[in-house]
């Protein structure tokens, strides 16, 4: 996949990305057969289909949730603060 094109990779606006501005076709609805209409669908979790994103309350999740879930994991920021002692 090439979610890294859409990943917010500075979140300050620092540095350039050097990235394209392209929406990769991989990150469309509609190249798996979606349309905005199926969001609101509800996907069963268990095995094999995102088992890790089911709990005891949670057997199924709408598709915009799943979206959702996943760009927050994925394509959103993160920090790490290092220290180098000598």
């Amino acid at each position: 996949m090439r979610g890294h094109h859409v990943a917010d990779l500075d979140p300050l606006g620092i540095l350039d990305t050097d990235l394209e501005d392209v929406h990769p076709p991989e990150l469309e609805l509609s190249r798996y057969g979606f349309t905005e209409r199926d969001l609101d669908k509800q996907i069963s979790l268990g095995p094999g289909i995102l088992p890790h994103f089911a709990t005891e309350n949670r057997k199924s999740m709408r598709l915009r949730e799943v979206i959702k879930l996943c760009q927050r994991i994925y394509c959103e920021y993160h920090s790490l603060y290092c220290n180098h002692y000598h």
